[in-house]
């Protein structure tokens, strides 16, 4: 089995570029323009996608143009997955990995949808560990993400994390929210405890009105990936930076400064 280019054990961060495109030719000209502006990896939200695009045939020709970068794929329910149940979605990640996807999203409420994104239910996980396993066994890694949709206090984001890291996860996404400084704060604080406490990699993001700054300066308190998109457009959020703008910032950082003695 060939080895895949890893999301893991990574020097530095990695400049994830995120395209939100439906059809093979846009989603190839989003990973060409975040080749260029110096993007480490590839993501592409295949929720957005068109069914008839996401065969094996199509995913090998659109994965082809990231040469030896990695690509992770997610498959939400939403957008043109809505009314799809959690096996559908399943069935077309794993089509990804065989087409040659690294990094795998495995929601953390699959099988038993939370409006949190983590479930408990013993059943649930159960089938999500095996999920894990399959995926490692086929030459992939697992990210396991949880997007609450709101605010969370550090202690709440912890259990979170350590609850993916138990699951098989090899590394850890929790996407929470910051309306007002003090939550940003807050969650800036999380992250440096975070990288205490887990033994992966992780995640940690937050939307709303003061995010922008965790965004970009993340990586400084541990989160192993920046996302980051090609450029603005209508499908894109505006939350995240662009490629260009965090390449110019992760280039010009110390990292000595950032590296555990």
């Amino acid at each position: 089995m060939e080895v895949k280019p890893t999301f893991l054990n990574q020097q530095n961060p990695i400049l994830c570029a995120i395209t939100e495109c439906s059809d093979p030719e846009s989603i190839i000209s989003d990973m060409c323009n975040s080749f260029d502006d110096g993007a480490d990896a590839f993501a592409i939200e295949m929720d957005h996608m068109n069914d008839d695009d996401k065969t094996l045939s199509k995913l090998r020709y659109i994965f082809s143009f990231a040469g030896r970068k990695p690509i992770y794929v997610t498959n939400y329910r939403q957008n043109k997955n809505s009314g799809k149940t959690d096996e559908e979605l399943v069935a077309e990640l794993l089509v990804a990995l065989e087409a040659g996807a690294t990094l795998i999203d495995v929601m953390g409420d699959l099988y038993d949808p939370h409006p949190l994104e983590l479930s408990f239910d013993e059943k649930a996980v159960e089938r999500q560990m095996k999920l894990i396993d399959l995926i490692h066994e086929r030459g992939g890694e697992v990210l396991m993400s949880s997007h609450a949709k709101t605010f969370l206090e550090e202690a709440k984001v912890i259990e979170f994390a350590l609850a993916q890291a138990s699951r098989g996860a090899d590394i850890s996404k929790v996407v929470t929210w910051a309306d007002d400084y003090d939550e940003l704060l807050e969650n800036l604080r999380t992250s440096v405890h975070l990288k205490e406490r887990l033994d992966i990699p992780f995640l940690f993001l937050s939307c709303g009105k003061c995010c922008r700054i965790q965004r970009i300066t993340g990586y400084m308190y541990g989160s192993s990936i920046v996302l980051s998109v090609p450029k603005y457009a209508d499908i894109t959020s505006r939350w995240q930076p662009t490629v260009r703008a965090m390449r110019a910032v992760l280039s010009n950082t110390n990292w000595s400064m950032y590296r555990d003695e």
